[in-house]
């Protein structure tokens, strides 16, 4: 089975990144990933664009990041986006209904983790424990990390990259069959998946941190 080193966390332009879709593909494949996944707040735009400009370049797995009142939610394999206010539970099931996987990311995070007593209602597929955005990276990654064994979830890694640069700091490895996109789905769902990474730069992490305040 190949495996395959992928940023399951990304966003672009067409969210809150200064990230261009060309931009983003270069680094990754300098940093030498196999794929990434699209994943802007509440909009599909840019992944879809990604599948037809960029596919035979690279890996892409179309999703996006949703904001529920319980926590942020990421969709990986979702091309068509939900309406607005759904809960986390509604959105999960939008989401699930569509063949798409659900992944909570940086469920740690102060102000932007996720409320643990909603978890079961959600049943995600898998929580997210390397996000090279979070501040004190390793310590929130080693709580992330309890947090998943203890729901006996798999784990997953992504950059949460709002700057085309810091795309690839963390990613995931991936036992897959194959490098269709059914199979990689099927591949993190059944937890075969390794995060890697460091954190971004502090100088970075600082100005996103900033920003996320104001907004």
């Amino acid at each position: 089975m190949p495996e395959l080193k992928i940023d399951l966390h990304v966003h672009t332009e067409y969210s809150d990144s200064t990230g261009r879709l060309e931009d983003i593909v270069q680094t990754a494949l300098k940093k030498g990933l196999d794929g990434i996944a699209i994943t802007d707040h509440d909009t599909c735009e840019a992944a879809i664009l990604a599948l037809e400009r960029y596919s035979d370049r690279i890996i892409i797995i179309p999703g996006l990041e949703y904001e529920t009142r319980e926590g942020h939610l990421i969709a990986l394999g979702l091309v068509e986006a939900p309406p607005s206010g759904l809960s986390a539970p509604e959105a999960s099931m939008y989401f699930h209904d569509r063949g798409a996987l659900v992944v909570i990311p940086h469920p740690k995070v102060p102000l932007l983790g996720f409320h643990e007593e909603a978890v079961k209602d959600v049943k995600p597929d898998a929580i997210e424990t390397r996000n090279s955005a979070t501040p004190f990276y390793w310590m929130v990654s080693k709580k992330t990390v309890e947090f998943a064994e203890s729901l006996k979830l798999p784990q997953t890694g992504g950059s949460d990259a709002h700057d085309g640069n810091c795309v690839g700091d963390s990613y995931t490895i991936i036992d897959s069959s194959s490098r269709k996109l059914a199979d990689i789905l099927q591949a993190i769902k059944d937890g075969r998946t390794t995060p890697k990474g460091q954190p971004s730069s502090l100088v970075y992490r600082l100005k996103l941190m900033l920003h996320l305040s104001l907004t």
